[in-house]
């Protein structure tokens, strides 16, 4: 969990550190947001995912894997706009394991290694700061609709003894899938700054909320102003 929190500040940190690196000749860029219009974004991005609590003790609370997705935002004015998203994750795992009651003097336990999958829905609202200038902060706050699919793989591990011999034997359980759908609220914040007139770099750092912060993830995309 340290190390994940220390990630995140990193993340935090760089996020916030970008917006002065990006420096231009011009002062006052014509794009979209500067009153009405849309743009566009593809993304790539680190994804954390918190399952602590899925079965019995795990090794470590948090998966991480890649995610991708895109998305399209409409802006009603100069600093309010409007994002609909779609991402997928690549597959991100963790292991638990308990121990099974009454097979002392030896040792048995259930070890199982989940994995995740999601694809995503997103509606946010944001706002952006800053006047029709080359590199704008925004923050905003929405609605993700997850498709969650786990995949658990188990089997049943026993150490025995037999005269002076040692017996490890491991036993495969069925393999188990679960699909749902959760609506989690989600937190953003970021910057957008200008790389000509329509093209711009995007990068943000999010955080999915059900009963406690499920996901966070840092994001990079390219994006295009219509």
């Amino acid at each position: 969990m340290r190390r994940f929190r220390t990630s995140m500040a990193v993340a935090l940190a760089a996020t916030v550190m970008f917006i002065p690196t990006v420096a231009f000749p011009q002062t006052t860029p014509t794009t979209s947001s500067a009153g009405t219009g849309f743009d566009a974004t593809g993304y790539v991005a680190w994804l954390g995912g918190n399952r602590g609590g899925v079965g019995g003790d795990t090794f470590r609370d948090w998966f991480s894997t890649g995610l991708w997705g895109a998305g399209i935002g409409r802006y009603w004015t100069e600093h309010l706009k409007t994002e609909a998203e779609v991402t997928s994750t690549g597959r991100g795992t963790l292991v638990s394991f308990e121990q099974v009651p009454g097979a002392e003097p030896f040792s048995r336990a259930v070890y199982r290694n989940h994995a995740y999958r999601l694809h995503t829905l997103s509606l946010v609202q944001s706002y952006q700061f800053r006047h029709n200038a080359w590199v704008h902060p925004f923050a905003g706050a929405g609605l993700d609709i997850d498709w969650e699919r786990r995949t658990t793989d188990g089997s049943v591990q026993s150490v025995d003894s037999v005269g002076d011999r040692v017996i490890v034997t491991s036993d495969p359980l069925p393999r188990e899938e679960h699909t749902e759908v959760i609506a989690r609220a989600v937190a953003i914040v970021g910057c957008k700054a200008y790389l000509a007139r329509h093209a711009f770099l995007r990068t943000d750092v999010r955080a999915s909320i059900h009963d406690r912060v499920d996901h966070v993830a840092w994001r990079f995309g390219l994006g295009w102003d219509f």
